[in-house]
């Protein structure tokens, strides 16, 4: 059970998202120590969704516990 949740909201904007993972990912602390919970509100495809930079994440760092969440629209 990690010690620290990490919240990361999103909308739109996979580039940033990749980055701010990123910076969490690299910084000291041990990936088992916390985990990376990614709350996405309603995001639209904008050529690089949201989902395939958790699944890329997910895949190149497979020791880090990153969580997705997506709110869809509802219709």
């Amino acid at each position: 059970m990690p010690e620290l949740s990490v919240v990361v909201s999103t909308h739109n904007r996979p580039i940033l998202l990749r980055k701010s993972i990123q910076s969490l990912i690299d910084q000291s602390l041990g990936a088992s120590f916390y985990e990376i919970i990614v709350a996405d509100s309603y995001s639209e495809n904008n050529g690089i969704a949201n989902d395939d930079v958790i699944k890329n994440l997910q895949k190149d760092y497979p020791n880090h516990n990153i969580i997705y969440f997506y709110e869809k629209v509802k219709e």
